[in-house]
């Protein structure tokens, strides 16, 4: 209830509680505004502490100022206290970003607020850069409406978006990337030398193969089995820690690994020699029945 005269203004201020319980209040502030909600004064009220059930305490304010409204907030001692009337924002959704407190709020559609900042140690009160305790300020139509509150050293950002939700941000989509599992490949230079004797596969693949040296023999390439088996390059996917075997071929004749089988070479020494035998024999008959037959003509 607000009553005013020529030059002041007299508000009764009336907390009740309709609870069954006992509650308690902070200290009550009673801000008077004028017709354009410009802050005119600022008076605490003798409300505060507990409160009984189903009770209510009251009070008159006696202002030397002649308004057109008070508005009334809580205000407990050594505590600072920020509100924004018809908005549904709390002190304690603000949340510290860069050393300043910051809160959004979407789908607004109020034309102004009353933002009221007071301080509990008593520090300087500046709203959007005006030392005040208290101003009405202007929601934009369209876009958003930033209202800058310091309170002391303590500085607070409330943005007003006239959308009804904050943008949708689409989570960022990475390929697919199996995990693998690197082995080691040892060489086996199957009689002859190499270096290195292993590596380790990058991508389950070597980077490289190397090239065994042995005395007299051609290399013929690395196989999975030592003797046959499948030829290895570097396309070869290894899944397990393995070992692959040098091939070799004798220079111009025979070969160790799967490429020739040197008992069948031996085979080929036996059989030459043999052959030339029967063919020396077959010779020898021939020439004796010739023979032979010279000697029975008449």
């Amino acid at each position: 209830m607000v009553q005013t005269n020529n030059d002041t203004t007299t508000a009764t201020v009336v907390l009740r509680n309709n609870c069954l319980q006992p509650q308690s209040t902070a200290t009550l502030v009673a801000t008077l505004l004028d017709e354009n909600n410009k802050v005119l004064e600022i008076k605490n009220t003798s409300i505060s502490g507990a409160l009984n059930g189903e009770s209510e305490q009251s009070t008159v304010v006696q202002f030397s100022q002649l308004g057109s409204q008070v508005v009334v907030h809580a205000a407990a001692d050594g505590e600072d206290s920020l509100t924004f009337d018809g908005l549904p924002v709390d002190m304690d959704d603000f949340v510290l970003t860069n050393d300043i407190y910051t809160y959004d709020i979407y789908g607004v559609t109020a034309s102004d607020t009353l933002v009221t900042a007071i301080s509990g140690s008593g520090e300087t009160v500046t709203i959007n850069g005006e030392a005040t305790n208290s101003k009405c300020v202007s929601i934009n139509k369209y876009g958003q409406t930033i209202i800058s509150v310091e309170i002391g050293d303590t500085a607070y950002q409330l943005t007003i978006h006239n959308d009804a939700a904050p943008p949708v941000t689409e989570p960022e989509t990475k390929p697919e990337t199996k995990p693998t599992t690197e082995v080691t490949v040892t060489f086996d230079a199957n009689g002859g030398s190499v270096t290195p004797s292993s590596a380790t596969t990058k991508g389950g693949k070597l980077e490289s193969l190397p090239t065994p040296t042995y005395d007299g023999y051609d290399f013929l390439g690395w196989y999975t089995e030592k003797d046959g088996g499948n030829k290895v390059t570097t396309d070869t996917v290894f899944t397990k820690d393995s070992t692959i075997y040098a091939h070799w071929e004798k220079e111009g004749i025979a070969s160790v690994g799967s490429q020739t089988d040197s008992s069948k070479t031996g085979l080929w020494f036996f059989l030459i020699p043999a052959s030339l035998a029967v063919l020396f024999v077959i010779l020898i008959v021939s020439r004796k029945r010739k023979n032979k037959g010279e000697e029975t003509l008449p």
